[in-house]
């Protein structure tokens, strides 16, 4: 089991970097998640301080079912946003997709963005078999970018009952979205081959 403290995972792409959460980001981590243009579909029901923040961080240390990483232009050293893991399941061969927050609206569709969806999966998938998602019905833009990235409703057994409302809020239901690893490897290779070449052509 990787000891958080002494080995923070790094994803190192073209043009990202995927760093684990640490103390240097916990300032822009903050305003991001406290940006009401930004936080509209989060789990987030109160305004995150940096006390509180501490607080989780220390609990996330020893917590290996759930990972948060920071994305960072290579370029320039811009942190832009955020994805991660929940319920990492070493047995079952599954867990949770999420924590996707863009705080810097200038990478909505750059090679950046998309390599970091890439590396976050070819990572993950080193250790589970399927991912699941769960997205807010009115979330248009998270739902299109994880049907693109093929992602589709899970029509089987509910695997996160909990995780269909936002803090069990009826009135924020939501829907569980899953994608199997040779789901993930066939769209990398027939949609998106070569996109990246393009994108981050100058």
């Amino acid at each position: 089991m990787r000891d958080k403290r002494k080995e923070v995972l790094c994803l190192e792409g073209r043009g990202v970097r995927m760093e684990e959460i640490q103390p240097c980001y916990f300032e822009q981590v903050i305003r991001w998640r406290n940006d009401t243009e930004l936080n509209h579909f989060l789990n987030q029901p109160w305004i995150l301080t940096m006390e509180k923040e501490r607080a989780w961080y220390e609990k996330y240390l020893n917590d290996p079912t759930q990972g948060f990483l920071i994305m960072v232009d290579k370029k320039d050293g811009t942190p832009f946003g955020t994805l991660g893991w929940t319920d990492m399941d070493f047995e079952r061969r599954q867990c949770i997709s999420g924590r996707l927050l863009l705080g810097n609206p200038a990478y909505r569709n750059s090679g950046q963005l998309l390599e970091s969806f890439f590396l976050h999966s070819d990572y993950l998938y080193q250790f589970v078999d399927c991912m699941y998602a769960h997205i807010g019905v009115k979330n248009r833009k998270a739902l299109h970018i994880n049907r693109l990235l093929g992602f589709h409703p899970n029509e089987a057994e509910i695997q996160y009952p909990a995780e269909l409302f936002v803090k069990g809020n009826h009135a924020r239901p939501q829907v569980e979205y899953m994608r199997m690893r040779q789901e993930y490897e066939c769209i990398k290779k027939e949609k998106f081959a070569g996109v990246l070449d393009i994108l981050y052509e100058e």
